[in-house]
């Protein structure tokens, strides 16, 4: 199946380019953020030709694609009229400020449960100050 055609099933299988809120992707994973997750038809999703996997975490469909994720993130982007530079991570910061932030949110007086709640991979650090 060509990305196009994978790109074209998923768009499909989510409810289609007007349920994407947001869209992303890191090294392996198409991470979809959508205004309704009922419309998802994740068995479907899952046996697609190219696609490993697929899973909800954190209100978040992730879809396991492998390395080659940023060219069918690309074209999803193109096919769904996404703006993939406002979804993009912020590439500006330095790489040493990127790992400190969640050190430094996890030290700056937190409660203990949203300590915990990070080391157990359930919470993300904020974008402030």
């Amino acid at each position: 199946m060509s990305n196009q055609e994978l790109a074209a099933r998923i768009i499909e299988l989510i409810g289609g380019n007007s349920n994407i809120s947001r869209a992303a992707h890191c090294m392996t994973r198409l991470r979809l953020n959508l205004y309704n997750n009922d419309l998802i038809q994740l068995k479907e999703i899952e046996s697609l030709k190219g696609v490993l996997g697929a899973q909800m975490q954190n209100q978040q469909l992730q879809i396991i694609i492998g390395p080659q994720v940023g060219s069918l993130y690309n074209e999803i982007a193109a096919q769904a009229n996404l703006n993939p530079a406002a979804d993009a991570p912020k590439t500006n910061q330095k790489l040493f400020t990127r790992f400190l932030d969640p050190v430094r949110h996890l030290s700056s007086g937190h409660p203990r449960h949203c300590r915990r709640r990070y080391a157990e991979g359930h919470h993300r650090p904020f974008k402030g100050s």
